[in-house]
């Protein structure tokens, strides 16, 4: 299943190619979305993914909207960035060297080290263990896309799937233990979990349509994702698979959602109408328990990749 994005094909699978902007659902108006974020609860830092018709770059914003703050500003596509655990440095995934590598940089944006340089093939969708020693992420460098586990500094890489369908997407649960990830190997997209080594798998949905973009809840006990019949939609379920319900379906693309620390709210991309009436993909919040809904972001390109965590407003990061 491909998402089409203003020039960027992001396939569920793992790739990243070009293509052409396409949406088929009924969109919500941006206006109508209020962007009054409740300051007192709606707390932290967020980084995402920002960009127009020429590259991607890398933002960070506090959660209720104010602050906002360019990390990279290249020509390149520098996406999904993830916060390291001792909040010292920012890893993402990035086109700058030619194929899609993994990278690491201060929150600043400076020190940018290449840690997949030497590998051939595409390396995307990073994530951390909790304890900050490890990093998961996809790669096609045997010919297929399946999850991989190196060491923080990009040493011993070691492979831990290997499905006849493209695996993608992964999430390190809170305690370390199990990782999530989308998987094609039944044929449409379904949320997976493993043990760190790639062993004992368990299959958490197998829903009509694909879901994707598994993220754990900070206290392990729920995951939120994004759920495809007829359109793209925001689902939480307990991380047993049990207890499924759709969060946000708001007739677009609704996907790559996240947690925020307190588990409280869920920050994700969705698609939505600006005021000319072309599509424009923003970042949204909604709160769990009441479903009410806020908008982040207002820039005229694409955000997306939305990664929450502690901090404290106008600082880089705690």
């Amino acid at each position: 299943m491909a998402i089409n994005r203003l020039g960027l094909t992001l396939l569920c699978g793992g790739a990243v190619a070009c293509g052409l902007f396409a949406v088929v659902a009924p969109l919500l108006w941006r206006s109508d979305i209020p962007t009054d974020l409740p300051q007192s609860t709606c707390e932290g830092m967020i980084l995402h993914s920002t960009r127009g018709f020429e590259g991607a770059d890398i933002c960070l914003v506090n959660a209720d909207g104010s602050g906002r703050k360019m990390i990279t500003d290249t020509d390149a596509r520098d996406m999904g960035p993830v916060r390291s655990p001792d909040g010292a440095r920012i890893l993402f995934f990035s086109d700058r060297d030619g194929d899609y590598d993994l990278y690491l940089m201060d929150m600043d944006g400076k020190n940018v080290t290449n840690l997949t340089a030497d590998h051939a093939g595409g390396d995307m969708y990073p994530c951390w263990s909790p304890d900050g020693k490890h990093i998961a992420f996809v790669s096609n460098r045997d010919g297929d896309h399946e999850i991989y586990v190196m060491d923080g500094n990009g040493g011993d890489v070691r492979r831990i799937t290997y499905s006849p369908g493209w695996d993608t997407k992964p999430d390190w649960s809170p305690d370390g233990r199990r990782i999530a990830f989308a998987s094609s190997m039944s044929g449409d997209y379904d949320i997976v979990t493993v043990s760190v080594d790639g062993s004992d798998p368990v299959k958490l949905t197998d829903d009509p349509g694909s879901d994707t973009c598994p993220r754990w809840s900070p206290d392990g006990k729920r995951i939120v994702y994004s759920s495809y019949a007829d359109d793209e939609n925001i689902s939480v379920m307990d991380a047993d698979g049990s207890n499924k319900e759709l969060l946000f379906g708001g007739g677009a693309n609704d996907f790559v959602p996240c947690w925020s620390p307190d588990g409280r709210y869920v920050a994700f991309q969705t698609t939505l109408r600006m005021e000319d009436g072309r599509p424009d993909d923003e970042i949204c919040i909604i709160e769990v328990q009441t479903k009410k809904l806020f908008r982040l972001t207002d820039s005229p390109g694409w955000d997306s990749m939305p990664h929450w965590f502690d901090g404290e407003p106008g600082a880089e990061g705690n």
